[in-house]
């Protein structure tokens, strides 16, 4: 074979070159299939909770489709958030798929509507409220009902979070929409509470140039009591916009929302709790026992020191009580650990 390939030069060519097509070909074929793979690497019925390390069993890189029909949509009610405002749409854009942002905007200066953003302008829509608009003591409950009267008949569903909630979808052969369409088989549910996982300011005095990868440090659920010592136990709702009736005439907290027609509020799960009635009317703003298998809401609630003084001067007409330092060395003094899931999201 040799002496006949030395007397062919063809062939002499042939033998290096074939093999060397193929390599280029797996190659190519490999690299632009490698995230396809991955992403499917639990697609087959699969119900492994990769919450723990999520970042390290999967490419940080994951997209997930757009929901271009606005199934879902986002309400976060704002005041002076242009500098969180960017890594909120990215996270929410590119690893939930939503694509449509309301902002009611507390009265900004200037208003986020003069900023730029780091997604699709068609994808966010502002509503700005003066300063003397202000409503009684919450304008957070206000603005809320707001957001359904303004937009809540043009989706199915509707997450009213802070900008400084993140959501995560836990098991990647999951994805938002396909979590919602599942509760949504069951008529009598009009409510999904996500419970929080709460993050300090992770020894930070100054504002990191990501939330996501620079605080990586979350407060325990307090296991011993199930949940019910801790500020994990908080939840907040994605409701089902046909049974939403409102947030502000009766209970003092954003958490959940009342419903028509006797609908009910459910977990991750899809299962009604009632946990937390004797501290609050229903709808209860608690769950417990804690749980995380679906779905996570992380709560960068003081993020550094700077940032935490920044929040305490905007805050008077959004948040009630989070206004002292009290508050941020209590919530640095809760036994904590080691969280890094959110910092392998890249972008």
């Amino acid at each position: 074979m040799l002496a006949l390939a030395s007397s062919r030069p063809y062939l002499r060519i042939g033998l290096i070159f074939v093999p060397l097509l193929f390599v280029i070909w797996a190659s190519y074929t490999f690299y632009n299939n490698d995230q396809y793979a991955v992403v499917n690497l639990l697609g087959s019925g699969s119900s492994t909770n990769t919450h723990a390390g999520s970042g390290a069993d999967f490419p940080s890189g994951i997209t997930v489709p757009g929901d271009n029909e606005e199934y879902v949509a986002i309400c976060f009610t704002a005041k002076n958030e242009s500098l969180n405002l960017p890594e909120s749409f990215t996270h929410h854009y590119h690893h939930v798929g939503i694509r449509r942002f309301y902002i009611m905007d507390d009265g900004s200066d200037p208003p986020l509507s003069t900023y730029k953003y780091p997604i699709p302008r068609e994808h966010i829509t502002f509503v700005y409220y003066p300063p003397e608009q202000h409503h009684e003591h919450n304008n957070q409950l206000f603005l809320n009902d707001e957001c359904h009267r303004l937009f809540g008949d043009k989706h199915t569903w509707m997450a009213h979070f802070d900008v400084d909630e993140y959501l995560e979808i836990v098991r990647r052969n999951e994805t938002l929409i396909s979590i919602l369409k599942d509760l949504e088989s069951d008529p009598r549910v009009g409510q999904l509470s996500v419970n929080w996982q709460v993050h300090n300011s992770n020894g930070k005095d100054v504002r990191q140039p990501s939330i996501r990868k620079g605080y990586t440090s979350c407060i325990d659920d307090d296991p011993a009591s199930g949940g019910a010592n801790s500020r994990n136990k908080h939840v907040k709702s994605i409701v089902r916009n046909d049974r939403f009736l409102d947030s502000s005439n009766g209970q003092n907290h954003p958490h959940t929302f009342f419903l028509k027609n006797g609908s009910i509020t459910v977990g991750e799960d899809g299962r009604e709790f009632t946990t937390g009635i004797e501290e609050w009317p229903m709808p209860t703003p608690f769950r417990w026992p804690i749980t995380r298998n679906r779905l996570t809401l992380h709560h960068y609630n003081i993020k550094s020191r700077a940032e935490y003084e920044e929040k305490m001067l905007r805050s008077q007409h959004i948040e009630a009580g989070k206004t002292t330092w009290k508050f941020f060395e209590d919530e640095n003094a809760v036994p904590a650990w080691e969280c890094k899931e959110m910092a392998s999201y890249n972008p």
